[in-house]
């Protein structure tokens, strides 16, 4: 699921529902985000075969599995709020966002 930044949460759509963009979302990154933390490899794999998917079909994609050491072993060690530091700065230059399943059970997604 796409969404332009600053959407609603009360006012959401489901997921898997299609959303229709007012602009053309190729030309600006898209920040990916979903559940990450208690996920087996911080949810790694998931990210990056998203960001793959999003990629190809021409998708500027800020995938914050990509914004450290890219090994979930490394990177578990990392500060929680250095993470999401470094997330929310990554999202200040996206407009959209692509929701993996399961991000209604992340903190960080839902922020």
């Amino acid at each position: 699921m796409i969404l332009p930044i600053g959407s609603c949460p009360s006012t959401l759509p489901q997921e898997g529902a299609e959303i229709n963009l007012k602009y053309d979302p190729t030309l600006d990154p898209i920040y990916l985000s979903g559940p990450m933390t208690g996920i087996p490899k911080l949810n790694y794999p998931s990210f990056f075969a998203k960001a793959e998917e999003l990629r190809v079909a021409g998708y500027i994609v800020k995938n914050p599995a990509e914004f450290h050491s890219k090994d979930p072993d490394t990177d578990s060690k990392l500060p929680y709020l250095d993470c999401i530091h470094t997330a929310l700065t990554k999202m200040e230059t996206c407009k959209s966002i692509a929701l993996l399943d399961g991000w209604k059970t992340s903190t960080g997604s839902r922020m």
